[in-house]
């Protein structure tokens, strides 16, 4: 399928990392696509994924979700 795309608009809350995974083809193709979500600071994390179109698909409607976190500290005392 189409790739998707995961994208913050809070990057001050939280970022967002992409891992690509390619088979053993020659051209290679993609298999997969892992998301990994980075909290920064407590608060809400907007994320927005997006899946553009081809010519013989239209683009899927975007979806936007809100996730509440914490931002954990730790504190070493000697």
């Amino acid at each position: 399928g189409l790739p998707i795309t995961l994208t913050s608009s809070t990057t001050s809350i939280c970022t967002v990392t992409t891992t690509t995974t390619y088979d053993n083809s020659n051209p290679p193709l993609e298999v997969g696509q892992t998301f990994t979500i980075n909290y920064l600071a407590t608060g809400t994390c907007t994320l927005t994924a997006s899946q553009s179109g081809s010519a013989t698909y239209a683009a899927a409607a975007d979806v936007i979700k809100n996730i509440c976190g914490l931002h954990f500290y730790l504190f070493f005392i000697d």
